[in-house]
């Protein structure tokens, strides 16, 4: 028991001055030091933990705003990242670097735009005649092995991809490169979390996202086709966090058939003729098989209604035959509702149409989606008939 709580005996009232006694005094350590730490670090860690929510915030932000301003532009086939207030653009045609640049760079609170595409990976140089052939040898086999170990990744209801660059999209890019008669469908999928329609149109996006990361890495436009699938086909349970995350994901796979072969073939000289009459007033023949037979959309939807569309079939084997031809998909709203998302649907709208168009065999490098909004209407917006004339598809010969 400490001295300092023990009552004293008797006759013990006065100290022996001769004795030394050990003193029992406690000597009280300053707190000012760990006051000190208080008061500097943990406003330093909670600042930095709302430093990188803000960051995230921001991002999310200057991606939205810069993805309509393409949209609005015109501009397709860009896939745009942020690192911070700095961007980052991947551009499917060259032709398009400089303009998607100014438009993501007049966007208000971005730093700096850099253009990814600059750093593609290099087309492969054959080494010999039979290098390519053994290394187009279980292309799907290699591809799934190369996405399992470097999955690409999105954030949440994002189309953007998470990383400026990934390794195995890079790699994949390199087989295909090495393969440049094959055909690859690019297929995204989604866990069943939130609207079955929104998350088919995510899937869609997303693997188009895919496939212009891989046009940007010198992948042939025209060797690959973009195909969402939705919450359709789960690998994994979705009742777990885990299961979901599995059923996330990207898979591409080889087409049957060749880009060669399903390249429409030279006409012969005595087919030339015929060949040359059918691709000779396209405008007129793509107009009469959309008149009255026009895509169906669900309101307020970028999706096409489910099921056969006879009259994008008959149109897609038109522009098959006329290889030497490229076209523009052109889509319109009535005037109901906000112009801006009018203009938005518009060019999701159009996108959608390009994209089954691919998916039936058209090269997508032939292809352009531009969106028109509320713009140019054929019939008066005051009625219900002239609504529905003016909410439409129109496909052209570029520059025809």
């Amino acid at each position: 028991m400490d001295s300092a709580d023990t009552a004293a005996p008797d006759g013990a009232g006065s100290p022996d001055p001769d004795r030394d006694e050990p003193s029992t005094r406690r000597v009280r350590k300053p707190r000012w030091p760990a006051l000190v730490l208080a008061v500097v670090v943990v406003p330093a860690v909670v600042a930095a933990a709302g430093g990188a929510v803000t960051r995230h915030s921001i991002q999310d932000t200057l991606h939205t705003q810069a993805v309509d301003a393409l949209q609005k532009a015109g501009i397709t086939g860009v896939s745009v990242r942020f690192d911070g207030r700095d961007a980052i653009l991947t551009v499917a045609d060259a032709s398009d670097e400089t303009r998607a640049a100014d438009v993501v760079a007049g966007v208000q609170g971005v730093r700096s735009v850099t253009d990814a595409t600059a750093t593609a990976v290099p087309s492969p140089v054959s080494t010999s005649s039979a290098s390519p052939t053994a290394s187009c040898s279980g292309l799907n086999g290699k591809i799934s092995a190369l996405l399992s170990a470097n999955k690409p990744s999105f954030g949440s209801g994002s189309t953007q991809l998470s990383s400026p660059s990934n390794p195995g999209l890079d790699q994949i890019a390199t087989l295909m490169k090495g393969c440049p008669t094959t055909r690859f469908q690019v297929a995204g999928y989604t866990d069943n979390t939130g609207d079955a329609s929104t998350n088919l149109t995510l899937s869609q996006q997303r693997a188009q996202t895919v496939v212009t990361y891989l046009v940007a890495h010198g992948v042939a436009a025209g060797n690959l086709t973009a195909k969402g699938f939705g919450q359709a086909d789960p690998i994994a349970d979705n009742g777990t966090s885990a299961g979901q995350a599995a059923n996330r994901r990207i898979v591409i796979t080889e087409l049957t058939g060749s880009a060669s072969a399903s390249a429409s073939p030279s006409p012969s000289s005595s087919s030339s003729a015929s060949v040359s009459a059918a691709c000779s007033n396209l405008n007129a023949t793509i107009s009469g098989d959309l008149s009255g037979n026009q895509p169906a959309f669900a309101v307020g939807s970028t999706q096409l209604a489910p099921g056969d569309n006879p009259t994008l079939d008959q149109i897609a084997t038109t522009m098959k035959g006329c290889a030497s031809d490229a076209f523009v998909v052109a889509a319109y709203t009535d005037n109901t509702g906000d112009p801006a998302s009018n203009l938005a649907l518009s060019q999701g709208r159009a996108q959608a149409v390009l994209n089954y168009l691919v998916n039936q065999g058209v090269p997508s490098g032939s292809l352009s989606a531009q969106g028109y909004g509320e713009a140019d209407p054929i019939a008066d917006n005051s009625t219900s008939a002239g609504q529905a004339a003016n909410r439409r598809i129109v496909i052209t010969v570029a520059g025809g």
